[in-house]
């Protein structure tokens, strides 16, 4: 073979080579990306199921009572439109995630601490908001506020109202005969209550 002949070989070899290279590089590139994206899709669906599993565990189970059916309610919420730190339709979010039948937001009637940035002079206006975002779900949404006194009878939910403010006067006492009148529950809330 004569001398130039094997030169030629020598560099077509090592071009080859070269190409070789690049495409194993280009190659080694593309499978070190795809191996991160396969990585990264993975621990997504790891972590959504891990997300999943944590809202299943979030809901509240009871049995029902032979002969009675169990209703999981919770009478006792507050929102924005009283010293809550969330609007009434995350309530409600909040209520179906948790797997309850029924909820009521009893936002206090005397006490608004957020009225400079959510002024409304509605009592209802939580109520209505709730039952909005409620639209479509079987979560009953019960009207209720509730009353807070520091004298006797002291703080009490009222729930199954038509219209929270026909409770918003100064006398305590006539608040909870409206109150009364107007349903047939109310709940305590603290021991400074009447009936002990």
């Amino acid at each position: 073979m004569p001398v130039h002949r094997f030169t030629f070989a020598i560099s077509g070899l090592g071009r080859l080579i070269d190409l070789i290279t690049s495409v194993w590089e280009i190659n080694y590139n593309k499978m070190k990306l795809t191996t991160t994206f396969l990585l990264v899709m993975f621990s997504v669906i790891v972590y959504s199921q891990d997300i999943q599993k944590l809202a299943d565990e979030r809901i509240i189970e009871f049995p029902d009572i032979p002969g009675y059916q169990t209703l999981k309610c919770d009478f006792h919420q507050h929102s924005v439109f009283s010293d809550g730190s969330v609007w009434p339709n995350i309530r409600v979010q909040e209520a179906i995630k948790d797997g309850l039948d029924a909820i009521s937001i009893t936002d206090h009637i005397e006490y608004q601490p957020h009225k400079s940035d959510i002024p409304h002079p509605d009592r209802n206006r939580s109520f209505q908001v709730a039952l909005e975002a409620g639209e479509g779900n079987d979560l009953i949404i019960i009207n209720g506020s509730e009353i807070t006194r520091d004298m006797p009878p002291g703080h009490a939910n009222a729930i199954f109202l038509e219209d929270v403010n026909k409770l918003n006067l100064n006398d305590s006492i006539e608040a909870y005969r409206q109150a009364k009148k107007r349903l047939n529950l109310i709940l305590r809330c603290w021991k400074n209550s009447l009936a002990s």
